[in-house]
């Protein structure tokens, strides 16, 4: 949980700083011209949450049986939630983003977070008390919280407010990629486990799976959308960057 919170920070700290820009971008150009910026900045929030959410479910364990030792190792089904709730929660930087340059927008979906509240308290308690799944239960509460509101009652006001498109299509997509983050870690899940128990847990092996979790999912990503408008301008940035 600690790992999972320093990677929640640091994504957040990469999307807060483009929240001045986008409210800037907004007041100068419509609706439909925002959407496109929206679908840019959410591809490549997209891309990094999901490289890492595969790579922390591939490597966390591996990583704190080096780190602290076996005895502290939780269960698969605990570390794939907590994998879970790093994808949800950061998935919704760049919504999160453009609902703050916007401020107003926050007072239209100003009961979600109550909502958020009740549904985790209420799921947590009675998946601790009246399940065997002790601390799973808590971090799978915190899931139910985050599929009742945050998934999608930010990005629906983002739509009917702001954009002024049909949220249908946004649900669509998001339910896509969601696929796709559940194969990448299946696959690379399996590939791993099989991988460590062929040269066993070491700093340099696992330097290596972290290097092919990440090298994967790239390939996968390009192979996706190397087509696609919002994938051609991500690519021509990080060419200027690197020029």
């Amino acid at each position: 949980n600690m790992i999972y919170s320093n990677l929640d920070v640091i994504m957040y700290l990469i999307f807060s700083n483009i929240t001045a820009s986008v409210g800037n971008y907004a007041v100068s150009n419509s609706g439909k011209r925002s959407h496109l910026l929206f679908k840019k900045i959410n591809i490549t929030n997209y891309m990094l949450v999901c490289m890492i959410s595969v790579s922390f479910f591939c490597l966390a364990s591996p990583f704190v049986s080096l780190w602290v030792g076996k005895q502290f190792v939780l269960s698969e089904l605990t570390v794939a939630v907590i994998a879970l709730n790093f994808y949800i929660t950061s998935n919704q930087n760049c919504v999160s983003n453009f609902m703050s340059a916007m401020g107003e927008l926050y007072y239209k979906n100003r009961y979600r977070s109550l909502i958020e509240g009740v549904v985790n308290l209420i799921s947590s308690f009675l998946l601790v008390k009246y399940t065997s799944l002790g601390i799973t239960g808590v971090f799978l509460g915190t899931t139910i919280c985050f599929v009742s509101g945050r998934m999608w009652m930010d990005a629906r006001v983002l739509y009917k407010y702001w954009f002024e498109m049909p949220f249908i299509g946004y649900i669509k997509q998001y339910i896509l990629r969601f696929a796709l983050f559940v194969a990448l870690c299946l696959t690379l899940k399996i590939i791993s486990v099989s991988f460590f128990k062929a040269v066993g847990i070491n700093l340099f092996s696992w330097l290596i799976c972290a290097c092919l979790c990440v090298s994967c999912c790239l390939i996968v990503f390009f192979i996706l959308w190397r087509k696609t408008e919002e994938f051609v301008y991500l690519k021509s940035l990080v060419q200027q960057v690197l020029k």
